[in-house]
């Protein structure tokens, strides 16, 4: 396995070449759905809900798949084996699906049935497991942070291959009056420690609580940052961390 990309399916860490603290060899092979994927989506009916685009785009999950074995040193092991994967592969358990190829990349995943285990056979057991993912985007490990002073402006590069939605955390209190390519983001006076969740359409205070279901003004959009390096307007009286993650089809 010495050629095969590191993968750490939910907590499983496999094709490292070496076994782990128990003597447990774990190998997985390409995730099905990882490298390529047909992501569909469809577009939403206008409500007059502010903060909603005309084009507002709703994704299907991306369906993966991980088929992978476990070579223990004895049967006793190989059992213990088959026990973790049933407790860690349950069903609708989530995690991270982990690919540590040239730009580590990362899939939050659920799975949508239980874990396909076999009875262990010479210390071998295999496993077949069903995924989605609800973003249905690949994003990087390691985040991009761009701090932007008030009134100020800074560019940040997406080195993925689609937009990426950024995460605003408002690092001195003010309003927040984000423009990416002509589109507003826009609020009202934010509390230092406030985050604003482009995916998840959220704003909230340091300890995780709304603080408006959506922003109020007409001209809000909420806003993703294109593949390549584009200028990011902070024209509010807040101080912000914008930070992105890479993101890949």
């Amino acid at each position: 396995m010495s050629d095969a990309i590191q993968i750490d399916v939910v907590g499983i860490v496999c094709n490292t070449d070496t076994p782990d603290a128990d003597g447990v060899l774990w190998e997985c092979a390409p995730i099905e759905g990882w490298a390529s994927a047909e992501i569909r989506t469809g577009k939403l009916t206008p409500t007059g809900r502010p903060g909603t685009s005309l084009l507002q785009s709703l994704y299907d999950g991306r369906p993966l798949r991980a088929f992978g074995v476990a070579q223990a040193p004895d049967q006793s092991t190989a059992w213990d084996v088959c026990d973790m994967l049933a407790a860690l592969l349950g069903l609708n358990e989530s995690g991270d699906l982990i690919a540590y190829e040239g730009v580590p990349k990362r899939l939050s995943v659920t799975t949508v049935g239980p874990p396909k285990i076999s009875d262990p056979v010479n210390g071998l057991v295999l496993w077949d497991l069903d995924l989605i993912a609800a973003f249905p985007y690949k994003t990087a490990l390691a985040p991009v942070v761009a701090p932007i002073a008030a009134a100020s402006s800074a560019s940040v590069t997406n080195g993925g291959t689609v937009a990426a939605y950024p995460v605003i955390t408002v690092t001195s209190a003010g309003s927040v009056d984000l423009v990416i390519g002509g589109r507003h983001f826009t609020t009202d006076t934010l509390p230092a420690g406030a985050v604003i969740d482009m995916w998840a359409r959220t704003i909230v205070d340091s300890s995780g609580d709304s603080l408006t279901p959506w922003p109020k003004h007409s001209e809000t959009e909420w806003l993703t940052l294109p593949p390549g390096t584009a200028p990011v307007d902070q024209l509010g009286s807040a101080a912000v961390d914008f930070t992105i993650h890479d993101t890949y089809a």
